[in-house]
């Protein structure tokens, strides 16, 4: 083909692209709206994921003229088909200013019905809820979202402030017995979304080697007392900056 001498076509020249037929290929390169500089950026190889018809179907979409979509128009829109694409622009929920932030790429991560009951939630009528209207939020799924805004500890004054975007990047099932770990040692108010990303056998595990130790759990940092670093740290950076192998340290059981 005759296409593969223009520079803008040659990045899609992957293995991927024998998921595609040769009147597919050709078609899809040979739309005009890659003359169209606001489209270029979707020629990446995931384009091969569709066929001719609905990336033909997705870039004569008319909601592209509008600016709050145009963000959306990246390589991961390929992750869905044109009548996903379709449903989720047309969705009446972005006329709200609240909404219009999660606009994002990260939305093509989600289906059009996920997107959609998650939007309809009633919870975001609460003012104390309208602070996780992030793109974050699509990290999840309305279950696990609808889930986490009831844990009843979140809404207690010492945990309050967990209640932030960064939420959605834990699973729903480390939360609860995360904090019940760290009631165990009397520093629950001073826990982190960080440290809520450990697997709480592996938190259980640090806690214990810190104490026997005799490693501070909690720190004073600019005249306030924080959680140790320690604890806020990855599994990687346990290794490399503290010396801790927390996956080969001995573990307890639960504290008495």
């Amino acid at each position: 083909m005759s296409e593969w001498n223009k520079e803008i076509f040659q990045k899609l020249l992957t293995a991927t692209i024998w998921n595609s037929t040769a009147d597919d290929v050709r078609d899809i390169l040979d739309m005009p709206e890659w003359n169209d500089k606001k489209f270029e950026g979707l020629l990446k190889s995931t384009i091969w994921k569709r066929n001719a018809k609905d990336v033909e179907d997705i870039l004569r979409m008319s909601e592209w003229n509008k600016e709050i979509f145009q963000k959306l128009l990246t390589a991961t829109i390929w992750n869905g088909t044109a009548d996903d694409v379709r449903d989720i622009l047309d969705m009446s929920e972005w006329n709200d200013e609240r909404f219009q932030k999660l606009l994002t790429p990260n939305i093509w991560k989600s289906n059009a019905q996920d997107i959609r009951d998650i939007l309809r939630m009633p919870e975001w009528n609460d003012e104390e809820f309208q602070c996780l209207l992030t793109p974050n939020i699509w990290k999840s799924n309305v279950q696990d979202i609808r889930a986490i805004l009831n844990i009843k500890k979140l809404h207690q004054e010492e945990y309050h402030h967990l209640l932030c975007p960064s939420i959605f990047n834990i699973s729903y099932n480390n939360i609860i017995p995360s904090i019940d770990l760290f009631e165990e040692y009397n520093i629950g108010k001073y826990m982190t979304n960080r440290c809520l990303r450990r697997n709480v056998k592996l938190q259980r595990k640090l806690l214990e080697y810190m104490v026997e130790n005799n490693i501070s759990l909690i720190v004073e940092k600019n005249g306030i007392y924080v959680l140790n670093p320690i604890l806020n740290a990855s599994n990687s950076d346990l290794k490399i900056r503290y010396g801790i192998d927390v996956k080969n340290l001995p573990s307890k059981g639960v504290k008495k």
